[in-house]
């Protein structure tokens, strides 16, 4: 009984130092190791209260209650103390708890890791981390299901991989995996010992016999597979075959809008140094990370595809169209930016000339240029790197009427889709629809643009008019606000960020294909290093209208900004970047706009009443409805369900092959019969709960089964059976041919009748265990190795 204790206790405590590895690996999301010391204790907190549940033999609904109640409690006194009475949480905890929380789910949705270990945040790793470890504890000792148990701990692992960065990857996955090899270890000999006897007849000396051997095997294992694996010639080679890659041509990221820490590092005014540009002398441009083209209303997003860097980028522009100059630009990376992975440069990127050791990958389609995973390590220190871009500088004669003359209906679709417009009595907050006033204040700004150029140029100068609008970072601060409506309509100022959306919202309502940029302003000349040194406050934010046949074209609606390039576009002569700020944070410019060219229709700078827009004979464009994303989604759960299907059939047909193999062999076997239909009715008898131990003859079993339930049909008789045929399989020699026929034809009878009682328990174990329980049996893969 002693031994059997500790062999229990190893196994407790080989599935906690499991759960403790798994936890620890979230050092990969956090930016420092303060969110252990409470994030553990739960942990462990919660393990103990399922071992002294289950110990004191609670039943499992009993036990779950204990811990759910536990958790609060502890949870109060760990997180809240000052907010709890005693241990008991209160209103006050219950407020700080929710406003914990939203904070953590914002910077959850919208910042990079590693993130700093917010409370809401270890709230949640918390609760987590107490309902896997009860879940662990419960099927891994209560059910015996040991790689059931292993799901928190690797699904924690997973999230800490999949969302964290490269830091300590291999010492994670070495003491993982020793964790789980010494819980599969532990939790064999559990089972060793309460099923088996052992040929010493102490039960002890083989247990800790397979430990020894185990353990000393699954450490070969882990130093094999972590230390000299790795070691091995052309371990760290590229594989002939990268799985990641077979579901594209290029590598996809799914981009959380930067938008947000665009507007952070404005209205922080960071000072920090992101990277630096060295150009020829008047080679200064905005210097562009990526472009965001899925808009929901409030946020816009952009899933990307990457191909990697062979030669020429590739363009979308025309190459019969003329006026782009050549840029060369060497960018010198020095720290975090907007997203780690984006490598700034002039747009549109027209050659890699040096790639800085780097393996670099291109979007065509939003001309972003990132760097791929297996530079990650590289990346991390400070690296330059030269392109060759070629940067517009246009007529806007050169620019067709209609921008969108031509153009496809899925690229369409992309570049001008909105919400849906609100109905009567819905909210754009509340419902996530588009305001219909947005749209007739885009049609009556432009109500006198005859082309999409005037159109877009005349949303761009509305924005910019000091009359209507006025740039201030510390707006958010002031008065905080979420929606483009609120911005047009109400709080009329804001940064760039307000300003680049609203005008990319209208510009769509009007069917113009509009699609926001990220990245920075040129930033300040260093005469010393003879260099653009970019830093925080110059991040930026801006509106790209295309235009079919010439490609990608920048406007700036924010007020006091304007781009070197591309003068007679925005009509903005004078580069301007925010230099000087007064000490509010708010910007008075001087707007040096140059008149819309000759033969266009000039709308003017007074601002129309956005409140009462007038009846206009603009008609508004066809809405698309973004429905290629649900599509996919149905496609996708109808493929998972397509191969569970395909699984499922797979194993039961093995199932029933080797079940007509094992009766073919023993067609003329009664002794091979019997044994068939035992295994039968053992197999319906584990569907409810009960099953033979190791050391009971077929006798002895249904003896003590019957004793305890008397509902499982001709149990007894059917082990009789098996154990006569057992004992009986050969005649003996001295028989004649009489006594020998009359020997087999007892057999065959007993055989008969032990298929016949077989059928009936089988029949009740089913009837008890329920369709559902037969079923997922029958296509269940573990049970292949019963089988």
């Amino acid at each position: 009984m002693r031994q059997r204790l500790v062999i229990g206790a190893f196994a407790e405590g080989s599935l906690i130092a499991a759960s403790v590895v798994a936890t620890i690996t979230l050092e990969r999301v956090f930016v420092d190791l303060t969110f252990l010391q409470d994030v553990l204790l739960m942990l462990v907190a919660s393990h103990l209260v399922a071992i002294a549940c289950r110990r004191s033999r609670f039943r499992v609904v009993l036990s779950a209650v204990i811990s759910l109640v536990m958790l609060v409690l502890v949870g109060s006194a760990i997180f809240y103390p000052d907010a709890s009475y005693f241990v008991f949480p209160t209103a006050e905890t219950l407020k700080l708890l929710v406003d914990d929380l939203s904070v953590a789910q914002t910077v959850f949705l919208e910042a990079t890791v590693p993130v700093e270990p917010l409370k809401g945040f270890l709230v949640s790793a918390s609760v987590f981390v107490w309902l896997g470890a009860f879940f662990a504890d419960s099927v891994a000792f209560r059910s015996s299901y040991v790689v059931e148990a292993l799901i928190p701990p690797t699904v924690l692992v997973a999230f800490s991989a999949i969302m964290g960065v490269d830091r300590n990857q291999a010492i994670h996955g070495l003491a993982y995996a020793a964790s789980l090899v010494a819980v599969l270890l532990s939790m064999r000999v559990v089972k060793q010992t309460d099923d088996a006897l052992w040929a010493t007849g102490k039960a002890s000396h083989g247990a800790f016999t397979m430990l020894r051997a185990g353990g000393i095997i699954g450490v070969v294992a882990v130093l094999v597979g972590g230390f000299v694996a790795p070691r091995i010639p052309g371990a760290e080679s590229q594989p002939l075959l990268d799985l990641t890659e077979l579901d594209t041509p290029g590598s996809t990221r799914n981009i959380v809008s930067p938008l947000v820490e665009v507007s952070a590092s404005l209205v922080e005014q960071s000072d920090q140094e992101i990277f630096s540009v060295r150009v020829v002398e008047g080679g200064r441009d905005y210097w562009r990370l990526m472009a965001l083209t899925s808009f929901n209303g409030n946020q816009w997003q952009r899933q990307s595809n990457f191909d990697e860097v062979r030669g020429p980028l590739g363009s979308t522009v025309n190459p019969s169209v003329e006026n782009r100059k050549k840029l060369t630009q060497t960018v010198t990376k020095r720290s975090r930016g907007t997203d780690d992975i984006y490598l700034p440069v002039a747009y549109e990127p027209h050659r890699v000339l040096d790639d800085g050791g780097l393996h670099l990958e291109y979007e065509l389609a939003t001309g972003a240029l990132v760097y791929h995973n297996n530079s990650q390590d590289q990346a991390e220190k400070e690296f330059s790197y030269t392109v060759e871009s070629l940067v517009p500088d246009y007529d806007p004669l050169q620019l067709p009427q209609r921008a969108v003359t031509n153009l496809g209906g899925e690229f369409l679709a992309e570049h001008t889709s909105l919400p849906p417009v609100c109905g009567i009595n819905e909210s754009s907050t509340t419902h996530g629809c588009w305001p219909e006033r947005i749209n007739l204040l885009a049609q009556e700004v432009t109500a006198n643009a005859v082309t999409d150029y005037q159109r877009a140029r005349t949303l761009q100068d509305y924005l910019r008019d000091p009359a209507n609008f006025s740039y201030d970072l510390n707006i958010a601060e002031r008065q905080g606000f979420s929606t483009t409506e609120e911005f047009l309509f109400d709080v009329r100022s804001g940064y760039c960020e307000q300003f680049a959306s609203a005008f990319a919202a209208m510009a769509r309502s009007l069917g113009i294909p509009t699609r926001v940029a990220v990245g920075y302003t040129w930033g300040s000349w260093d005469p010393q290093r003879q260099q653009y040194v970019v830093r925080g406050h110059h991040a930026h934010a801006w509106p790209e209208v295309y235009f079919e046949g010439v490609g990608w074209i920048l406007f700036e609606p924010t007020p006091g900004r304007a781009r070197p390039h591309d003068s007679d576009i925005t009509g903005q002569l004078q580069p301007q970047q925010y230099d000087d700020l007064n000490a509010d944070g708010a910007l008075s410019p001087t707007l040096d706009a140059a008149p819309l060219p000759q033969g266009t229709n000039p709308v003017g700078s007074v601002a129309p009443s956005p409140t009462a827009p007038q009846d206009t004979a603009a008609t508004t464009p066809p809405a698309t409805s973004p429905s290629s994303r649900t599509f996919e989604v149905v496609v996708a759960v109808l493929i998972a369900l397509a191969v569970v299907a395909v699984l499922a059939t797979l194993v039961a047909t093995i199932k029933a092959m080797r079940r007509r193999k094992r009766r073919l062999r023993a067609a003329d076997d009664p002794g091979g019969r019997a044994e068939l239909a035992w295994d039968d009715a053992l197999r319906a008898l584990r569907l409810i709960g009960v099953s033979p131990k190791g050391h009971q003859t077929p006798l002895e079993f249904a003896a003590k089964t019957q004793r305890q339930r008397d509902d499982l049909g001709p149990l007894a008789e059917l082990a009789a059976s098996v154990t006569t045929l057992r004992y009986s399989a050969t005649a003996p020699a001295d028989l004649d041919d009489a006594d020998s026929e009359a020997h087999g034809n007892f057999q065959r009878e007993l055989a008969l009748r032990a298929k016949e009682c077989s059928a009936q328990v089988v029949d009740r174990g089913h009837a008890l265990a329920g369709i559902r329980r037969v079923v997922v049996a029958a296509i269940d893969p573990r049970t292949l190795v019963d089988d």
